[in-house]
């Protein structure tokens, strides 16, 4: 079961450090993302077509923040990300967090993403069609 839901940012909005929601998928430009590959211990980087800005774990929280690199490692560690897959196939990928923290980004409801424990349950897998 999908929710055909994609991430954005609150209100759609360019500002720094607001919260990443869900809503209805377009092609709006704050709707869409693109993967830096392998810029951080292996991970990838996932940045907002609108803003430019990165997401970022804060807490349990994903919100978008300037991209970081390697000067600032704390946020460029947060804001890394890993796409593990997991059969069955087909049923979407964890979007893992680099931190030391771990966990996957999960839906909680319609709206709120929020970080948690990987599990293999609908509300923590994503696809990367909009990429």
């Amino acid at each position: 079961e999908t929710t055909q839901r994609c991430l954005r940012p609150n209100g759609g909005s360019t500002a720094e450090n607001v919260e990443i929601i869900m809503s209805t998928c377009s092609e709006t430009k704050s709707r869409r993302w693109y993967r830096e590959q392998g810029v951080y211990a292996g991970g990838d980087k996932i940045i907002n077509l609108n803003s430019g800005k990165c997401i970022e774990r804060v807490g349990t929280v994903l919100r978008q923040r300037t991209c970081a690199n390697s000067s600032n490692p704390t946020s460029a560690h947060n804001q890394t990300w890993v796409f593990q897959g997991t059969p069955p196939f087909g049923s979407g990928d964890f979007l893992k967090s680099w931190t030391s923290e771990g966990g996957c980004a999960r839906a909680m409801n319609s709206t709120n993403v929020r970080m948690s424990t990987c599990q293999n349950d609908a509300n923590r897998r994503w696809y990367q069609s909009a990429f």
